[in-house]
């Protein structure tokens, strides 16, 4: 979802960035971004890098644990693009297709508000150098 903010920022390098990464973060290839946005060595990004798989992970535990998805029955690729990949690795439950759509948008909502602090912060920088 970062990719997403990043299309539609104020910032130039952020929206060059966002372009770059977009195919490669539809299959889960993520280093563009990591080391472009940068989420490594950044405090601003690095909390919800850190915390959002942590949530999502936990969430999608508790719906495995009590029956609302099923567990995976496969492991596939790891370049599998997200609402595909959980659809196979359940065997096509539908829930899972569901719930990684709904991941999406809690990954979306919890890097939001630290994506435009970092957003402003590079706008900043880019009218200081012209």
């Amino acid at each position: 979802m970062l990719v997403f903010w990043m299309l539609s920022s104020k910032s130039k390098a952020y929206r060059e960035l966002g372009k770059v990464a977009f195919p490669s973060a539809l299959f889960e290839i993520n280093e563009p971004v990591i080391f472009g946005f940068p989420v490594v060595m950044n405090p601003i990004t690095l909390i919800p890098f850190i915390v959002v798989p942590q949530v999502l992970t936990i969430t999608t535990y508790l719906l495995m644990a009590v029956h609302l998805i099923r567990p995976a029955v496969m492991m596939v690729p790891w370049t599998m693009p997200p609402i595909i990949g959980p659809l196979m690795a359940t065997g096509w439950d539908w829930r899972a297709g569901v719930w990684s759509a709904i991941e999406l948008v809690i990954a979306g909502v919890l890097y939001y508000p630290f994506f435009k602090v970092a957003e402003k912060q590079m706008v900043q920088q880019e009218l200081k150098e012209g």
